[in-house]
């Protein structure tokens, strides 16, 4: 397959991942990425100011996250419009009333919850947290 035709590059979609920051435990959204061993979202939402040293400032975009806690979003949102990432917490309400609790992992294809191939369909799911959060 070709994935350097402008055509199909147009149509290729990229998700944001989230971590939680280093330094106050808050979400930062963005872009993933690894320097000298540690991790970092380029949060384009949540920026700081930085001071580059000779006096000026500008505004910086990396910020620090605890690598664990990085989770790619799913594409998905649950049924309150809540975005669903991997690490994500959520409840699950079958067709026949029972409800239970997972958590969304990665496969090598894509997003499932736990033990199933699937996610199942968002109008049953509702997000109930991050398993890096306190419960």
């Amino acid at each position: 397959m070709v994935t350097d035709h402008p055509l199909l590059f147009k149509e290729r979609i990229v998700r944001p991942y989230r971590g939680m920051r280093v330094d106050n435990g808050e979400w930062a959204k963005g872009w993933y990425g690894e320097s000298e061993g540690k991790s970092y979202i380029a949060d384009w939402d949540k920026g700081f100011k930085y001071d580059f040293g000779d006096g000026t400032e500008g505004t910086h975009w990396h910020i620090e996250v605890i690598p664990e806690t990085v989770g790619q979003y799913t594409g998905l949102k649950d049924k309150n419009g809540i975005e669903i990432y991997k690490n994500s917490r959520i409840r699950v309400t079958w067709d026949d009333g029972e409800i239970e609790e997972y958590t969304v992992i990665q496969s090598g294809w894509g997003f499932c919850c736990d033990n199933f191939a699937y996610l199942p369909e968002t109008d049953q799911i509702e997000v109930i947290g991050h398993i890096h959060e306190d419960k």
